[in-house]
């Protein structure tokens, strides 16, 4: 425990040095560090325990290293490609104001929105069966991974975001890209999940969790793919500097979605936490982009725009319930993914991004 906490400092310092590098577009080296520091934490304790010692505390020392390191390293490429030196000054009062009122509306949705996300899995054990609870959890720990994909593209957008004008040209236009960049990239990976959700539960865990994981599997799946969407608005609201109303909205989704859940998982069981934990991500995901489009890009709610591409994604994510094993999965799958990659060649890329794309795909040298 001492240990760990003498690590923080530099976890937090860390965060601060990365949040220069992201400024300054250096994704690159921060991706690289980041990936040398990943390796390094997950094989440095294995070598330590078989080589070195099996005490937890030698363990933890390793990581404190490895953090001073990860400290070190970030320091290094952000004065090299950034400019950044290091330099002793007080803070300025206005400055300090502004860095308390957003960290705050900032800790209560970081608090809020994991305890929203856990509540679920924790209610749960207290209502059904344990051994029903790893019909829920464990598809939904395997579709939670998918959600590194939108972590990581609004990451590199937050940048970008933070430096435009509210009600701006440029603010509308990223909201609508980040929506259609997140939907594109995030549709494919959803729909598999939906087709293969059956075959893949009773191959991996049996015909009993296959029975009752593949819907609650699909059903979660429909709320992860609105929660990817909500990504891109979410990003907007935050890069603007308007944390408290995500805060806000997290506290008054708190009490509705602990009776919802309640309710639902009393009279449906597993299949019932399931449905709720996606309706408060359908519920999230429309007021966020209400809350975009009102306090950034300030400009009307294009839902007219969303007809064309939620139709489909409903027709596709309807024919992915059907198959019921390996061999019309792979057929569906492969149907569908064929006619989204029609829709959204025709109906969702722009001339210069198909135009892009063919020139990555021919063969032959690149400029």
């Amino acid at each position: 425990l001492v240990l760990l906490a003498a690590s923080l400092p530099f976890v937090m310092f860390t965060t601060g040095l990365a949040g220069v590098m992201s400024a300054h577009q250096r994704f690159k080296a921060l991706n690289l560090i980041r990936i040398v520091l990943g390796v390094a934490s997950y094989g440095g304790p294995v070598l330590v325990a078989a080589f070195v010692s099996v005490r937890l505390d030698a363990v933890v020392a390793l990581v404190l290293l490895l953090r001073v390191a990860g400290t070190a390293a970030h320091a290094w490429a952000c004065a090299r490609q950034c400019g950044w030196r290091p330099q002793a000054a007080w803070p300025g009062r206005e400055a300090t104001r502004e860095l308390f009122a957003l960290g705050g509306w900032i800790a209560v949705s970081n608090v809020l929105s994991p305890m929203l996300s856990t509540l679920d899995r924790l209610l749960l054990a207290t209502l059904v069966p344990v051994r029903t609870v790893a019909v829920y959890a464990t598809p939904y720990d395997v579709l939670s991974k998918a959600m590194v994909l939108p972590s990581s593209i609004m990451a590199a957008l937050f940048p970008l975001a933070s430096g435009l004008a509210r009600g701006s040209a440029a603010a509308q236009r990223l909201l609508g890209e980040s929506l259609r960049l997140l939907f594109v990239t995030m549709f494919p990976v959803i729909f598999l999940f939906v087709v293969f959700a059956r075959p893949g539960l009773h191959g991996w865990l049996g015909p009993e969790i296959a029975e009752l994981g593949a819907p609650v599997m699909q059903i979660l799946a429909v709320g992860m793919l609105l929660n990817a969407l909500a990504q891109g608005p979410a990003t907007l609201i935050q890069a603007a500097g308007e944390p408290r109303w995500m805060a806000l909205l997290h506290l008054a989704e708190l009490p509705v979605f602990v009776g919802l859940l309640w309710l639902l998982t009393v009279q449906h069981g597993v299949l019932g936490t399931a449905l709720a934990s996606s309706l408060r991500s359908g519920v999230d995901a429309a007021v966020i982009f209400g809350l975009a489009q009102r306090r950034v890009a300030m400009g009307t709610l294009h839902w007219r725009a969303a007809a064309g591409p939620a139709g489909v994604a409903v027709l596709l994510l309807l024919a992915g319930l059907w198959p019921t094993d390996w061999a019309e999965s792979v057929g569906v799958a492969l149907a569908g993914l064929a006619a989204f990659a029609v829709y959204a060649w025709a109906g969702l890329l722009r001339a210069d991004e198909r135009q892009r794309l063919r020139a990555l795909l021919r063969p032959g040298p690149r400029p």
